[in-house]
């Protein structure tokens, strides 16, 4: 995600990563930004026959950080990981 600096024409990633990170919307105060991200989803491998690859489960939590970039955090719970365990 990436702000602009209209007057300077300055931009800056504000959350650097290789995940997606999706539908920003500023706070009222205009301090923090809110947005969807799969940065937590896990990446399972995957071998079918004649062929293997990188499985992407879309999940997706929400994170704030502030409009500098710093203070991210999570709001909701991590997704789930592996499988439930039997008892």
């Amino acid at each position: 995600m990436w702000l602009m600096d209209l007057t300077t024409r300055r931009a800056r990633n504000l959350t650097p990563s290789k995940s997606g990170d999706f539908r920003p919307s500023w706070s009222p105060d205009g301090q923090w930004i809110a947005f969807s991200s799969d940065r937590d989803t896990p990446r399972r491998r995957i071998v079918m026959e004649g062929c293997c690859g990188w499985e992407l489960m879309q999940f997706t939590s929400i994170y704030i950080v502030h409009a500098d970039g710093t203070g991210l955090r999570r709001l909701t719970p991590a997704p789930i990981r592996g499988e439930p365990d039997v008892v």
